[in-house]
């Protein structure tokens, strides 16, 4: 998609259109999330009790949103201060700068994953998520 509401839209659409349509759908963002939620509604389906959705970035939308959505947050400060610090390295004549750094964004449980609203453990979000799936979900949590 572009990142936009109607390309989250046209992507559920073509993903409703399966013949064993999906359980959850993990857009690259909380506009797409939003397309993938009216997409979802406009087929007849509930989200989160047909199918549950995840956004990321943490949008304002996102908590506004009916449902509101779930979504990772978007550590931009944690990424500016850690390619800053990087980049000054850099100037200061570093040459063992690390190649690749991780950041964690949070997980912001709202209504369109079936959990309880700020819920963050997956453990628990695993066990609350749309009933459509939740029988097998214990063994994929408990899977080494």
């Amino acid at each position: 998609g572009d990142w936009e509401v109607g390309s989250g839209f046209v992507a559920a659409q073509r993903l409703l259109e399966n013949r064993v349509p999906p359980t959850a759908i993990f857009a690259a963002n909380d506009m797409m999330a939003l397309g993938a939620i009216y997409a979802i509604q406009k087929a007849g389906l509930r989200v989160p009790d047909d199918i549950a959705v995840v956004g990321y970035d943490d949008r304002e939308i996102a908590s506004i949103a009916q449902p509101s959505i779930t979504t990772v947050t978007l550590p931009c400060l944690e990424m500016g201060q850690a390619a800053a610090k990087m980049l000054l390295g850099l100037l200061n004549g570093k040459t063992d700068i690390i190649g690749e750094v991780k950041i964690k964004g949070k997980l912001i449980a709202r209504e369109s994953c079936g959990a309880e609203e700020g819920e963050r453990s997956s453990a628990m979000l695993y066990k609350r998520i749309s009933p459509r799936f939740s029988s097998n979900i214990e063994q994929i949590v408990n899977t080494p």
